[in-house]
């Protein structure tokens, strides 16, 4: 930091803290007002007929993890959707619906984890062990005559004790850095138009009359 910089700081220093302070009750007002979501997670598993047979068992399991990847988009569809707001009644279009349910599973895996958010903690937990239930259902009618494989509902899901958004730890500290940011920016935007943001040394005039009276009384000698 220049020597002008750290003097604009030495002087104004306070807009920083001032700052912070706006951007940590923003963060606050900003958490206090959004509305929280919950997310509820089942998972589901993904089998295939017994076999003896090793080859048919590597066959069988490649198989399974090739249906994961087909089941995942099935899971958000609209099937799925208008079965749960049917079913549960709820007031809900199937778009909204959908929006909320998030289906992963990881590479080289025959396990589902379905999420469903919602505003309320326990609704997320109903809701998304509906959408697994119900995608049980859905498989099975997909899969028929010929079925070679299943799902099961191997976890349903529990009401989370804390929300996903928002987080206030988080917007504190945003706010707080925001607040940070700008008050440093004001710094250094008021001392770079202030008048005083630079000081001036002034060099002093030659004062002739003063020259004139201490050359009269014998004290200035040329």
């Amino acid at each position: 930091m220049s020597s002008r910089n750290l003097m604009m700081f030495r002087r104004r220093w306070w807009l920083v803290p001032i700052a912070m302070l706006v951007g940590l009750l923003g963060a606050i007002m900003a958490t206090a007002l959004t509305t929280p979501t919950y997310k509820s997670t089942c998972s589901l598993f993904v089998t295939v007929n017994s076999q003896t047979d090793p080859t048919q068992t590597f066959a069988g399991s490649q198989f399974a993890e090739d249906r994961v990847i087909s089941y995942l988009p099935l899971i958000k569809s609209d099937w799925v959707a208008w079965d749960v707001i049917k079913r549960l009644r709820l007031d809900m279009s199937p778009p909204d619906f959908e929006s909320r349910i998030e289906a992963a599973a990881e590479p080289k895996s025959v396990l589902i984890n379905v999420s469903f958010s919602d505003s309320n903690s326990r609704r997320s937990a109903e809701l998304a062990t509906a959408v697994c239930a119900d995608f049980v259902d859905v498989a099975a009618q997909i899969e028929r005559p010929n079925s070679q494989t299943a799902v099961k509902l191997v976890q349903k899901a529990t009401p989370p004790p804390y929300p996903v958004s928002p987080t206030p730890k988080r917007n504190l500290a945003a706010g707080a850095l925001a607040g940070l940011l700008v008050g440093s920016g004001l710094v250094l935007l008021v001392g770079r138009f202030s008048p005083e943001g630079e000081p001036h040394l002034k060099t002093a005039e030659p004062d002739h009359d003063a020259s004139e009276r201490f050359r009269s009384k014998g004290w200035l000698v040329d």
